[in-house]
């Protein structure tokens, strides 16, 4: 039963107004936006905005308490997964990158996270007709990595492989979604922020619930921190603020991609372990923070082969696969010869576009 008006903790005044422009039920916000609710109730826009706010909270309050196993089953089968453009890489992960999780990526520079990172923006934006999510992207870059020229190289690459898609299939639908799918539609549905500190990357974070209700219409699919590790390597004295800092922001990222069912893609850098016996390799920000990602991926070389590499999934089997950058993006690479050395030595849907 649809929760009534009247029982949410707000003014009387603004209850009225609310009821009398037809919102007497929770079900009658679902669809609103803060401008739309505003006209319709004669309220302002932060009224508007802090009754969306405040209904939607309570009602994911109480669909969490009422959730079952079988219902979380059934929605995370029904739901689309954001491409790669690997169809190895998305086939390891299932369906693509998942929704409503967290992805970590590491790799040392060069390997390609940022290239990553850059396609699975642009792959949000996929029209549902081609099997996309049809959303829009946030870009967190705490690096100076971001090049627009780059996402317009790849916006194209995905825009001419929609077109062959909808030629080869000669589905009229999708030639006319195909015409309008632009590069300047798709450069205008990723968000860009530059954070070039911690207390730049924390006060984004904190904004971002709101930036998404009222900028876009809560439909993101993707947010991108590239890179995460970037402002906690360097000039913490205090480890154990750090990791409470860190552990604050993951789960403020969690539950945005929870309530709003996107994907959160964190990138990595790698540091040097030193033991007793041997050193080695691993993914920055310690021990602690490997805890924190639902799945995480290491981007790697292995003689001049870039791999993909499935470490930690809590439903799929540990994997490695190769994969290239080009000119169009990230894509397939058929496995060298070598490609089982490299396995030994390294601890469904892609086709609804392809």
């Amino acid at each position: 039963m649809s929760r009534e008006t009247c029982t949410y903790p707000i003014s009387v005044t603004l209850k009225h107004k609310l009821i009398k422009a037809g919102y007497s039920t929770e079900a009658c916000f679902a669809k609103s936006s803060p401008l739309s609710l505003s006209k319709d109730a004669s309220i302002t826009k932060e009224e508007a905005l802090q009754v969306l706010q405040l209904v939607r909270k309570e009602d994911e309050a109480s669909a969490i308490m009422s959730c079952t196993a079988h219902s979380i089953a059934q929605q995370e089968q029904a739901t689309l997964g954001i491409v790669t453009f690997s169809q190895k890489i998305d086939n390891m992960l299932g369906d693509g990158i998942p929704l409503s999780k967290i992805t970590e990526l590491c790799g040392v520079p060069g390997v390609g996270k940022t290239q990553m990172s850059l396609q699975l923006c642009v792959d949000a934006t996929i029209p549902e007709s081609f099997g996309g999510v049809q959303g829009q992207a946030i870009y967190i870059d705490t690096e100076g990595s971001f090049v627009a020229e780059r996402v317009a190289q790849i916006s194209k690459a995905t825009i001419r492989h929609c077109q062959s898609v909808a030629s080869g299939l000669q589905d009229p639908d999708m030639a006319e979604e195909a015409k309008s799918y632009t590069v300047e539609r798709i450069m205008k549905s990723i968000h860009y922020f530059r954070c070039t500190s911690c207390v730049e990357l924390l006060a984004l974070i904190n904004q971002l619930p709101q930036f998404i209700l009222n900028k876009c219409n809560s439909n993101v699919k993707v947010i991108v921190v590239d890179s995460f590790a970037f402002h906690f390597r360097h000039d913490w004295d205090d480890m154990t603020t750090r990791t409470r800092v860190m552990g604050n922001l993951a789960q403020q990222l969690i539950r945005i991609a929870v309530s709003e069912q996107l994907a959160v893609v964190l990138v990595n850098q790698m540091t040097t372990k030193v033991n007793a016996a041997d050193s080695k390799v691993v993914p920055a920000l310690g021990e602690s923070w490997s805890h924190v990602s639902t799945n995480r991926m290491l981007l790697l070389w292995k003689n001049g082969v870039r791999y993909a590499n499935l470490f930690k999934s809590p439903n799929r089997k540990e994997d490695t696969v190769p994969y290239c950058v080009t000119v169009e993006g990230i894509r397939d690479v058929d496995a060298p010869a070598e490609a089982d050395e490299a396995e030994e030595e390294m601890p469904r849907k892609w086709q609804r576009i392809a």
